[in-house]
C-alpha cells in the first residue's frame, strides 16, 4: 500500500514540476512580447511585422537568436549590444521576470481553468502600458482596446456557457464597463474644474472602462479605494525620485486591477 502512495505522490510532483516549468517558460515569452510591444507601440511600429526585425536601439544591428532569448540574452551579453557596446536598458529582463512571476501567481491561485487562460493573455498588454505609462505617459488606444477584445470574449464565453444567466452577466460586465468608464469621466471632470487642470489623463478614463468589463459592476468601489490608495502611494514615490509634480496613473490602476482580477477568479476575495 505504501509504494502505491509513494507512485501516486511521485506522479503528482512529477506533472507539478512540468506545469511549473511550462508556466515559467510561458511567462518569459509573454515578458519578451510585452517589452517588444513596449518599444513598437510608441514609434508605431507593428509588432507582428517582418520588416521591421527585432534590433539594438542604439546601433539598430538585427538581433539573431542567441539575442532573444528571455533573460538569459541580457545576463550572457552583460546587458550590452554584442554589436556596439551600448548598454541595454534592465527593463527589458525586468519585464520578463514580471511575466514570469505574474504567470506563476495565476497558476498557483487559479490553476488550470479557462480563466487562468484569459488572464495570461492579458499579462503583456498590462505590463506594456506599464512601461510605456512610466515612459511617455499615456496609455496607447491600440493596447488598451486588445484588453477590450479580450474581455469581451470573455464575456461571450461566460454568456455561452450559462445562457439562463445571460441578463445577469450582461448587466455586471457591460454594465460595469460603463459604470467604471462613466464614474472615472465624471471624476476626471470634477477634479480638473477644482484643481483647473487635468489630474486624470483619458487613457485613465479608458482603461476604467476596460477594468469594469473585466472586473464586473461589483467591484467599481474596492478598485476606486484600492486603485487610489496605490496612486498615493505610487504619486509620492514618483516626486520623490523624479522630482515632477504629474505623475503616471496608470501603473497604480493596473496593478489594483491585476491583483483585484486574480484573487476574484480564484475566489480569495
Amino acid at each position: 500500500e505504501a509504494w502505491r502512495v509513494a507512485v501516486v505522490v511521485a506522479v503528482f510532483d512529477a506533472f507539478f514540476f512540468l506545469y511549473f516549468i511550462s508556466f515559467s517558460l510561458l511567462g518569459l515569452v509573454l515578458g519578451s512580447f510585452a517589452s517588444a510591444m513596449a518599444y513598437r507601440v510608441p514609434l508605431n511600429q507593428s509588432v507582428f511585422s517582418l520588416k521591421d526585425r527585432s534590433a539594438c536601439p542604439h546601433c539598430k544591428t538585427p538581433l539573431i537568436a542567441r539575442d532573444l532569448i528571455p533573460v538569459f540574452s541580457w545576463l550572457m551579453t552583460k546587458g550590452q549590444c554584442r554589436a556596439c557596446g551600448e548598454r541595454i536598458s534592465v527593463s527589458y529582463p525586468l519585464l520578463e521576470l514580471a511575466a514570469l512571476t505574474l504567470s506563476l501567481t495565476v497558476l498557483f491561485l487559479i490553476g488550470l481553468r479557462l480563466e487562468a487562460v484569459f488572464i495570461l493573455t492579458i499579462i503583456p498588454f498590462l505590463l506594456a502600458l506599464i512601461l510605456i505609462d512610466l515612459r511617455h505617459k499615456t496609455l496607447p488606444n491600440v493596447l488598451l482596446m486588445n484588453l477590450a477584445v479580450i474581455g469581451a470574449i470573455r464575456v461571450a464565453v461566460r454568456l455561452f456557457e450559462s445562457p439562463e444567466y445571460i441578463v445577469p452577466t450582461f448587466v455586471t460586465f457591460i454594465g460595469g464597463a460603463a459604470c467604471f468608464g462613466l464614474f472615472s469621466w465624471g471624476l476626471q471632470w470634477i477634479m480638473s474644474k477644482i484643481r483647473g487642470k487635468n489630474m486624470m489623463g483619458m487613457g485613465d478614463v479608458k482603461f476604467f472602462a476596460v477594468a469594469g468589463l473585466w472586473l464586473g459592476l461589483p467591484q467599481l468601489g474596492i478598485f476606486c479605494i484600492f486603485g487610489g490608495i496605490l496612486g498615493v502611494i505610487f504619486g509620492i514615490f514618483w516626486q520623490k525620485v523624479k522630482k515632477e509634480a504629474v505623475f503616471p496613473f496608470g501603473p497604480a490602476l493596473i496593478c489594483a486591477f491585476f491583483a483585484l482580477l486574480v484573487f476574484s477568479s480564484s475566489h480569495l476575495l
